[in-house]
Parts: C-alpha cells; structure tokens; sequence
C-alpha cells in the first residue's frame, strides 16, 4: 500500500497563493470597517440633531446652554446629554467623540460633531449644524475621507 502525500513544492506554492489572497483582502476589509464606522457617526449625529430640534420645541432653547459645549468624552456629560436629549448614546460608541456646542443660541451657531479616535493619524471630523442636513467631513493629516 503507497502513501500519497504533497511535495514541498505543491505546498509552497499554496502558501504563496494563501499569502497574495490575504495581501488583497486586508485594505478591502479595513476600508469596508472604516466606511461602516463612517456611517455609524453621521446617523449618530443625525440622531442628535433631531433630538436637539426636540428638545427646542419643548423649551425655545438649544441644548446645552449658551456658550458652552458637551462632550461624550466625558461620563458626567454622556449621561447629561443622554437625560437631556432623550437619547442612549452608550460607552460603546468609543471610536467617536460626540460634541454639542452651543456659541449664540440661534440654530446656525449650535453645531454637533463626531471625531475619530485613532490610534495612528489624527482621524478625521465628521460636524453639522442644527439648521444643516448637510454633513461635512474634515480629514485629518495622514487621513481621508471615505
């Protein structure tokens, strides 16, 4: 009875091909990852500002007060903006800094933004204003927009 093996030549040649696949998909995979986390702080920061047109209409004022700014970087102001918005922005949602800035107290001067953590770069920016559906993104140095 012979024994039917592979020779080191079949198996290098898999290792090579092996190798080039995953040469290939790594970018793809990481620039899929990056468009989904895109999309996760633009409908974030829609999300907020609906609930800052809300929170309006019920008081005639915009979150948070007149010349000041809150941040989910910071856990007093997470669960702040959570309380005041009606909202249940969690934790999780490490990958973004959400801030709400409010400089006059009229719709075109609060604005609502999302910054990317990162670990290399400097990430990039994601803002609105309350008035704006229109979303702008502000690439860091060594980033881009996707």
């Amino acid at each position: 009875m012979s024994i039917k093996s592979y020779s080191l030549l079949e198996l290098m040649v898999a290792s090579v091909i092996l190798g080039i696949l995953v040469a290939l998909s790594v970018p793809a995979y990481q620039n899929a990852q990056e468009r989904s986390w895109d999309k996760e702080a633009t409908s974030i920061l829609m999300l907020m500002r609906s609930a800052e047109i809300m929170y309006k209409m019920d008081r005639s004022v915009y979150y948070p007060a007149t010349g000041s700014s809150k941040s989910t970087s910071n856990s007093t102001d997470l669960d702040d903006i959570n309380s005041k918005l009606r909202l249940s922005l969690t934790a999780y949602q490490a990958k973004w800094i959400y801030t709400i800035a409010n400089t006059g107290g009229t719709a075109a001067t609060v604005s609502i933004s999302a910054k990317r953590n990162r670990t290399s770069g400097t990430g990039r920016t994601w803002s609105l204003t309350v008035d704006s559906e229109i979303i702008g993104c502000s690439p860091g140095a060594g980033d881009s927009c996707l």
